[in-house]
């Protein structure tokens, strides 16, 4: 750390929307599941390619070309695009929620885990950084 600027992530899923911000679509591709490359298992995304007619796509994680469903099927026009992206939320934007099908899992979703990542070297104990942040947690989880 050469520029000695303490950095924090928050990730906040599920976070209410503010005014300017689009709610994220639901899909439910039925008992099927959405889309899937069969190699990374990456989820159909805008920067999938599609080729042979819409017949096949290739995967933008792992690079692997395999056949399309019959039933996600759709012709390309003369740039590669489907002509019905405009259609589908997965290929429009960054994020969506899939309903996921009954055998998603052969588990029943156990209760949440919440992790807290703590600095504790010697440097955050002596300018009181770690007690001040386990200060401050245990009155959040009080």
């Amino acid at each position: 750390n050469t520029a000695h600027i303490p950095v924090a992530v928050i990730c906040q899923p599920f976070a209410e929307l503010t005014a300017f911000e689009e709610p994220v679509p639901a899909i439910d591709f039925g008992e099927s599941g959405p889309l899937r490359c069969p190699r990374c298992k990456a989820y159909v995304n805008p920067h999938f390619t599609w080729v042979s007619q819409g017949k096949e796509a290739n995967c933008n994680f792992c690079g692997h070309r395999f056949e399309v469903p019959g039933e996600y099927f759709c012709a390309i026009d003369d740039k590669g695009r489907r002509r019905d992206q405009k259609d589908r939320p997965e290929l429009l934007g960054g994020t969506v929620d899939y309903i996921a099908p009954s055998d998603y899992s052969d588990t029943l979703p156990g209760v949440p885990t919440i992790a807290f990542v703590i600095e504790a070297t010697r440097q955050s104990v002596s300018s009181g950084v770690l007690p001040q942040v386990l200060w401050t947690l245990r009155g959040l989880l009080n």
